[in-house]
């Protein structure tokens, strides 16, 4: 229960929401069009989130729960990703899900956090996440990345990883 009223309750539909006051009016109703271009081209959901304020345990507690408890994602296993500058850990962090885990390994989350990383350190906001949306896209239009093949979403948006072992006939 604590979890859930930690964790403000947003409407889906603005996927801006920037409690830090980091981006001003303008710039997030541009950041808005490049969100919903990127949701409108994959078919993934995206929400961009700053804080200054982290009851949760960790950037990624937060995410999870921001994410979840607002019923963020598409279809039925729940597709999509939430990028979070948390400016109370000092922390950014990539969220994904369904079969976001699957497009978005470990290597393009760090290509999408690099994106931003000089406008982030620079404080150009903006700029951070507009840059780090646009490489989401372009990762998107490159396609399931190799390391992946074997990866599986069931039908919950969970990852069911192959069975790699073989079987020998004699």
């Amino acid at each position: 229960k604590d979890d859930i009223l930690n964790t403000p309750c947003v409407d889906d539909m603005d996927k801006i929401y920037d409690f830090a006051n980091l981006i001003s009016d303008e710039d997030e109703d541009k950041l808005y069009q490049v969100v919903t271009d990127f949701i409108n081209l994959s078919d993934y959901d995206l929400a961009l989130v700053t804080t200054n304020e982290n009851p949760k345990y960790s950037e990624v507690e937060y995410a999870n729960d921001f994410y979840d408890y607002n019923m963020f994602g598409k279809n039925e296993t729940r597709d999509g990703l939430l990028i979070l500058i948390d400016m109370y850990n000092r922390r950014v962090y990539v969220l994904r899900t369904g079969y976001a885990v699957k497009m978005y390994d470990d290597t393009r989350i760090d290509t999408i956090i690099d994106a931003g990383y000089l406008e982030l350190k620079n404080a150009d906001y903006y700029n951070c996440l507009n840059n780090m949306v646009l490489e989401t896209l372009n990762l998107f239009n490159s396609g399931y990345p190799e390391s992946n093949d074997k990866m599986l979403i069931d039908e919950n948006g969970d990852l069911d990883v192959m069975d790699e072992s073989l079987s020998i006939h004699s």
